[in-house]
């Protein structure tokens, strides 16, 4: 469905309309009587006759049009009076009045850190993992095996056959780049 086009307020709209369900709108339904006259002196276009109409005056006639065809014993007018109903609402759909909505203003607020210190320790790992092995530790195979065929050659040995892996990283040096470096304090070395 497309967005309805807007209109100024009180633009008139041509509705066209056969005489036959002018007669039955005029008989039946209880309309207005600014509305009731303008159907009396529509135009005639053709076969058809022509009726200007604001949004605002499609209202009504739609709500007394739909209520007498609730309370139609006759099928054609009943008929004529669905058609109408139709075309009214249709109307309503595809055009509006209405202020267009202004468009929402972005503001740039400051970022803000956007997971834990232990959710970071997570982060880090995942990514290390990723970068060694190639895949995230959910896509990996079994846990055991994946250390078993990532173990890393050893003074220009080869690791155990059918290992295809990628070497671990050398030793706890490297692993400690995946805890947060705590502050130094005066009796710790480091090694």
């Amino acid at each position: 469905m497309t967005a309805p086009k807007h209109i100024e307020p009180g633009t008139r709209i041509p509705f066209r309309l056969s005489a036959r369900e002018r007669d039955v709108v005029l008989t039946r339904a209880f309309l207005e009587p600014e509305i009731e006259s303008r159907l009396r002196e529509a135009t005639a276009a053709g076969e058809q006759l022509v009726v200007d109409v604001t949004l605002d005056d499609i209202d009504d006639p739609a709500g007394c049009v739909a209520a007498e065809r609730n309370h139609c014993e006759h099928d054609s007018d009943r008929r004529v009076l669905d058609g109408l109903y139709e075309r009214l609402t249709d109307l309503e759909r595809r055009f509006t009045n209405a202020a267009p909505a202004s468009r929402p203003t972005l503001v740039a607020t400051p970022a803000k850190p956007g997971f834990t210190a232990k959710q970071g320790q997570y982060l880090s790992f995942i990514y290390y993992f990723s970068k060694i092995h190639g895949v995230a530790p959910a896509e990996a195979k079994s846990g055991p095996k994946l250390v078993l065929t990532a173990r890393p050659t050893v003074a220009g040995r080869r690791a155990p056959s059918g290992s295809q892996g990628t070497p671990f990283p050398n030793g706890r040096r490297d692993i400690a780049r995946l805890r947060p470096e705590r502050e130094k304090g005066p009796q710790e070395k480091v090694h």
